[in-house]
């Protein structure tokens, strides 16, 4: 099973050449979250620019972005949930 990244933009200069963030600009889609979301399974990149987020996965797993935190998930079922609200930038990847 895939592991998923966190990418904290404020430290994102220590990551050098390890880790990058995705380039292609195609699928972009702004949210701004009040309630639960549950997203389709395809490959997608998530930034919260506003707010925190948990991201529901399968088998108990989660994540939490905070402002300025991003991921990229692989093909799997998510529910988005904003801890009061969150504004996200979301990109499809597939």
């Amino acid at each position: 099973m895939d592991q998923e990244v966190v990418w904290r933009l404020g430290e994102i200069a220590h990551l050098g050449a390890a880790r990058s963030l995705p380039s292609a600009l195609g699928g972009l889609e702004l949210l701004h979250l009040d309630a639960p979301r549950r997203e389709a399974a395809e490959l997608a990149f998530y930034l919260c620019l506003e707010g925190e987020l948990l991201i529901d996965l399968p088998y108990g797993r989660f994540l939490h972005l905070r402002a300025l935190d991003a991921c990229e998930l692989g093909a799997c079922e998510r529910v988005l949930t904003p801890v009061e609200s969150a504004t996200v930038l979301r990109m499809a990847r597939g």
